[in-house]
């Protein structure tokens, strides 16, 4: 119950001001990279998703090698980084809800996620996010049993201002948004 209440009171209060994310876990330990992405462009993936692209491309380049799981947006980016390279790491992409009428919201990409984690017998994921959107992506992991590993400097992945997405357009409309949404996550147990 003390937990349940904890986990309540973070819903209102755990934010990354100033970008700042507390690292966790061995990045040596790591056996795959999973990043959900953040808003939309009008035609593009838009520009938090070229971000988190690059993060991986760039400040995770001594896991250069491991496998993959990108939702569709970042991974769409990330492919044009491995444009001739000889060595391509395994890639899955998580394009869609498996309810074609559904939304593919944040829940149904890190549930798909964990399919392909268990299919492949991995067990040591680094989560790449928004730091903005961070928490409740390691919560819902974390529900799911699965422990994380989370790089630092993950406030280098910016807002993007033109984003189709409103809500991922600033920090306060996001807050806006994330507030109710981690209230339902809470509510379907999902966190």
């Amino acid at each position: 119950m003390l937990q349940r209440l904890k986990l309540l009171f973070e819903c209102f209060f755990c934010w990354p001001f100033r970008g700042r994310v507390k690292p966790e876990g061995n990045l040596k330990d790591a056996d795959v990279i999973i990043a959900p992405s953040f808003g939309q462009g009008e035609n593009n993936p838009g520009f938090s998703n070229v971000d988190i692209a690059g993060y991986i491309f760039i400040a995770l380049m001594e896991l250069k090698n491991l496998p993959l799981i990108l939702q569709w947006e970042v991974a769409s980016i990330y492919s044009q980084f491995l444009k001739g390279l000889e060595e391509k790491p395994k890639l899955h992409t998580v394009r869609t809800h498996r309810h074609w009428w559904k939304y593919l919201d944040t829940y149904e990409v890190l549930s798909q996620t964990k399919q392909i984690i268990e299919q492949e017998e991995w067990h040591h994921p680094v989560l790449v996010a928004h730091p903005w959107h961070l928490w409740r992506a390691k919560m819902i992991l974390k529900k799911m049993g699965i422990n994380l590993i989370i790089p630092s400097d993950l406030g280098i992945i910016s807002f993007d201002s033109e984003s189709t997405q409103w809500w991922t357009r600033n920090w306060f409309f996001w807050m806006i948004r994330e507030v109710p949404t981690r209230l339902i996550y809470f509510k379907c147990g999902w966190i």
